[in-house]
């Protein structure tokens, strides 16, 4: 089970699974919290998503693909119940790709349903079979009140704005096109047919269709930038090693669209409180210097900058649309990806470089390495006790997870997670703080730390490693190693699922009554309401009797069942203990093992599922704790003997002594 059984899946299909994973989350939120029943249209009895079905129509553009792809997901995890794909220009050799499309779809199920065209207008010699099947699916639409049809046109090629307007709002590029651009493209008029095909099919008494412009779309599927190339841009700065950024790249502002934040919008506009509508829609805008200056900052170890001044004075022209339109929708453009995002995984994509969490990791300042060198260093001490006093341990959730998948901790993950049965941790609670090495505190409720966290926890002194929940208190807060337990518990599991519940509780408690009052955040009412009642007694009566109840069973001689009775598991009820039991060392660092339980399996699909092998995606790959303050202080570089650095408090640094 070691961790060359774990097999990486390819960039580009790492970051495909993450924009299927947003995609996903987005929509289930946009769902349950961001629309509120009184403005849903066409929604169920129950308020719940009303389409139940989605046909989808598409050329073979990067919204189409997206969406094909994204159409499986929805009704894996019942957004839908069905989805059809009708594909419009495909080439003989598309007919694999269509295939594996297709793969679990139902077109046969019936109820409302969704129907979004993708359009690339560009591809004008499509124009008469889309504007055939663009009848045919709103005739079929047609056919129930609670149906939409929803066209998306990714816009052609397209003039500049008039000098000094910044952006064209609906009815105004209509106007512009029709009657400023007097000798149109093909791609234009294929636009301007379109347009007038959806305003004959309202006018031909089919209200719920909407129209919507989508202009500037890239991602890892291709693009649809009319104005430069994105993809040559990137392969020629990488194979060059040097982004040139030209006078003429600081004179045009585009429009800039992500793949997936088009895919969000258009499933918002179905939800719109009024049809019949045009939507200028774009993520961002930007000039083309703004991309370039970016993907030199996302690479900066590969891409050297060169600059060519641009000219004083010179009128900047604007390629891109009004978007305030957008509010009658009620869209929430802050949930989509920042510019630099949306080119990093266009990048890592096109050139098949392994995709990263830098954001997610941003936090700790380039100090990540650092502060996991000092936790194995402490790893390392507890280790050496645990051999000589013959205390049995092993590393527990995230921690074995990585040692099984890496041979070492998880590359974003900042603590190490170590865990006991009962009678060892008792054992290791009584002595280790009497024989810790002199760079180490030992953090518990039940000695006069301070500390009224429910998780023992072997802190580094001389250094900050604060959660903002953790920094409002006076009590050792550098960085630490988690010490988790497992307790006996009824070889019932109804039983036993009472008892980890009712641990669950009681950690509840004690976490309101040393906080004292409620947090901010999805418990504030219910920590409103407990925090006045808990408060008459001391924090000290509600660890006490938490450490009554983990324990109601330490006299059993046989279980079968443990419960987490201070990690994240406790609601799940019990896991079995039969992989708990023994261990074994696996390698964990250089010239160190570590030890796992025997045969892990259980805990960890216990813990993570039964797919728990394979990395999250990279949106998961995030920071586990809310930080206040890192601060390692004389650590940042080596670490030195004790009588070398100034001692910590935690009350302020010019509380310190020299």
């Amino acid at each position: 089970m070691q961790n060359e059984t774990f097999e990486r899946p390819a960039p580009k299909e790492q970051i495909l699974q993450d924009d299927l994973m947003r995609l996903r989350v987005v929509l289930q939120r946009f769902l349950l919290a961001y629309l509120h029943p009184s403005f849903l249209s066409g929604r169920s009895a129950r308020g719940r998503f009303a389409f139940r079905r989605l046909v989808v129509a598409t050329d073979p553009n990067p919204l189409g693909k997206l969406l094909a792809r994204a159409a499986r997901v929805f009704v894996k995890r019942g957004l839908l119940d069905s989805v059809s794909l009708v594909r419009v220009g495909y080439p003989d050799d598309g007919k694999a790709e269509a295939a594996e499309a297709d793969e679990g779809l139902d077109p046969s199920a019936s109820g409302p349903t969704l129907t979004i065209l993708c359009v690339d207008c560009e591809k004008a010699d499509l124009r008469d079979e889309w504007l055939s099947v663009l009848r045919r699916l709103a005739g079929e639409a047609a056919g129930d009140r609670r149906n939409l049809c929803t066209v998306a046109s990714i816009l052609p090629a397209c003039p500049p704005a008039p000098e000094g307007i910044e952006g064209l709002s609906e009815r105004e590029f209509s106007w512009f096109l029709e009657t400023q651009v007097p000798d149109k493209t093909p791609g234009q008029r294929f636009l301007l047919d379109l347009e007038a095909a959806c305003r004959s099919i309202v006018a031909g008494g089919f209200e719920r269709i909407d129209l919507c412009r989508i202009d500037g779309l890239y991602g890892p599927f291709g693009h649809c930038l009319r104005y430069f190339d994105l993809h040559e841009t990137i392969r020629t700065a990488f194979r060059e090693g040097v982004v040139r950024v030209g006078s003429g790249d600081f004179d045009e502002t585009v429009s800039l669209t992500y793949t997936v934040d088009a895919v969000r919008f258009l499933v918002h506009v179905a939800y719109a409180p009024r049809h019949g509508h045009v939507y200028n829609f774009v993520a961002r805008k930007a000039t083309v210097a703004d991309v370039k200056f970016a993907l030199r900052k996302l690479f900066p170890d590969r891409l050297a900058l060169e600059v060519a001044a641009a000219p004083a004075g010179a009128a900047p022209s604007c390629r891109t649309l009004n978007t305030l339109k957008l509010h009658l929708a009620h869209w929430k453009p802050k949930l989509g990806l920042t510019l630099g995002a949306a080119i990093y995984r266009t990048a890592c994509a096109l050139l098949d470089i392994d995709p990263e969490n830098r954001k997610s990791v941003s936090i700790y300042g380039g100090r990540l390495d650092r502060i996991k060198a000092l936790e194995m260093q402490m790893l390392r001490d507890v280790d050496a006790f645990c051999e000589r006093h013959g205390i049995r341990y092993f590393l527990c959730g995230g921690t074995m997870l990585g040692a099984i998948r890496y041979g070492h901790s998880i590359p974003w993950d900042d603590d190490l997670d170590i865990g006991f049965l009962r009678d060892d941790f008792d054992k290791f609670r009584t002595l280790y703080e009497k024989e810790m090495g002199p760079l180490f505190s030992y953090s518990s409720h039940n000695n006069r730390s301070g500390s009224g966290y429910i998780v023992d926890k072997v802190r580094l002194d001389g250094s900050y490693f604060s959660t903002r929940y953790s920094s409002e208190h006076v009590c050792p807060d550098g960085l630490f190693i988690d010490c988790l337990v497992y307790d006996k518990t009824s070889d019932r599991r109804w039983l036993a699922t009472l008892h980890s519940r009712t641990v669950r509780v009681l950690s509840q408690c004690i976490e309101v009554r040393w906080h004292n009052r409620p947090r901010k955040g999805p418990n504030f009412l219910r920590e409103r309401i407990m925090a006045p009642l808990l408060r008459p007694l001391p924090l000290r009566f509600y660890t006490w009797l938490f450490e009554r109840v983990i324990r109601l069973y330490r006299r059993k001689r046989t279980f079968k069942y443990v419960i987490d009775s201070t990690g994240k598991l406790q609601w799940q009820g019990p896991m079995l203990a039969r992989g708990l039991l023994d261990v074994k060392r696996v390698p964990f660092d250089e010239g160190f093992s570590a030890p796992i339980p025997a045969d892990p399996t259980d805990y960890l699909e216990f813990d993570y599922g039964p797919e728990w092998l394979p990395e999250p995606t990279l949106s998961r790959r995030v920071a586990p704790h809310n930080f206040a303050r890192i601060d390692l202080g004389e650590f940042l570089r080596e670490t030195k003997p004790a009588a070398d650095w100034r001692a910590v408090d935690v009350r302020g640094e010019l509380f310190e002594r020299e």
